[in-house]
């Protein structure tokens, strides 16, 4: 639970400060999804999904939501599409739980990730200018 709540700082913090920027030209997108679960045996797994640079939005939120499902994720829920700014996100577990952490900068998300007591993979995303 704590995990989500800091994701969702972040990104509000990282859609405020694109907001305050002003509109941008661009024609191009990023999204990020992601999820954890449990399984039948009580295993904890967690995975996440980035899209790269799309052309809409649309496209951006299918291929994160896309990579997420392909990675196993069960339940996989987009978490943001921006056309501007920079969004990381990485994925974690420990003996008992896994999750995610999302951030501005790469170091930011392992840092969250890290921040819930997790082994976090090396994060995944990218910027729009």
């Amino acid at each position: 639970m704590k995990t989500i709540k800091i994701l969702i700082l972040a990104i509000s913090i990282f859609v405020a400060c694109s907001f305050y920027a002003g509109e941008s030209a661009a024609a191009d997108w990023i999204a990020v999804a992601a999820t954890h679960w449990k399984d039948g045996g009580g295993t904890a797994h967690s995975a996440i999904g980035y899209s790269g640079v799309r052309h809409s939005e649309e496209e951006a939120r299918a291929t994160a939501l896309d990579a997420c499902n392909s990675s196993g994720g069960v339940g996989c829920k987009m978490l943001g599409a921006w056309d501007s700014g920079c969004i990381y996100i990485t994925s974690g577990g420990s003996s008992d739980k896994a999750g995610y952490g999302a951030g501005a900068s790469a170091a930011e998300a392992l840092s969250n990730c890290r921040g819930e007591g997790l082994v976090c993979k090396q994060p995944v995303g990218g910027c729009i200018e």
